[in-house]
């Protein structure tokens, strides 16, 4: 899987990001999650995956630029929010929901697939990110 070009990590507007981190995340209760799991595993509808991807595609942004939200936060410790790892993991946030924000709306198998790959390398790269935070972790507590 091919790394996703810096071309498309553009910055987001300030505007974009509020609107996104004041919208409601929709509500799924994990008997939803099963249902919708299992008829995606019993179907073999070439499409069976379009309608999961549309909701990850409309849900994610939102999401992320909440957790963002709270990154930015007086929560969060001033000797925590200086150190550089945690302002690239910080960072790592505004480029992924850029990518989501340029990816266009899977609403066939072609485009489904293609958003399929972004999430992949977004969690990907978002394991290494969480590694990188628990290093943080251990330097302030060092």
């Amino acid at each position: 899987m091919a790394p996703v070009p810096t071309s498309v990590i553009r910055a987001v507007p300030r505007e974009a990001l509020t609107k996104l981190s004041i919208q409601r995340p929709t509500r799924v209760s994990l008997s939803q999650l099963y249902t919708i799991g299992r008829h995606v595993l019993d179907s073999s509808s070439p499409g069976r995956y379009l309608i999961p991807a549309q909701f990850l595609h409309a849900e994610l942004p939102i999401r992320l630029s909440q957790t963002l939200n709270i990154l930015q936060s007086p929560l969060v410790p001033q000797a925590f929010t200086s150190m550089p790892t945690f302002k690239k993991f910080t960072q790592q946030y505004y480029d992924y929901i850029s990518i989501l924000m340029s990816t266009s709306k899977p609403d066939n198998k072609k485009k489904e697939e293609e958003f399929t790959n972004v999430i992949r390398l977004l969690k990907k790269e978002h394991r290494n990110n969480l590694l990188s935070l628990r290093q943080t972790f251990r330097e302030i507590v060092d």
